[in-house]
């Protein structure tokens, strides 16, 4: 998830996902299932499609990274520093 601008929330979170190879979802379908599975203050409002997230050399997801590819696409997104930045 990937905080992003939202006009009566401030930020809203903003799903980038990586879809497994054969298998196909659109926006509505994602937002409709996570709608029924999470409470309205975890909504997602948004979702973007990717071929590949970016993960370290142990599997885990670089969010950081996905945040900063985000935002290099779609100027004006916030920018945000992760817990425990200085």
């Amino acid at each position: 998830m990937v905080p992003v601008a939202h006009a009566a929330l401030t930020l809203a979170a903003h799903a980038v996902v990586e879809l497994e190879p054969g298998t196909g979802a659109t926006e509505a379908e994602l937002l409709d299932h996570v709608d029924l599975h999470v409470t309205r203050a975890l909504r997602v409002h948004s979702v973007s499609f990717t071929d590949a997230l970016p993960r370290t050399t142990s599997g885990k997801i670089r969010r950081s990274e996905v945040a900063a590819r985000l935002r290099a696409t779609a100027p004006g997104l916030p920018r945000t520093e992760p817990k425990g930045s200085p």
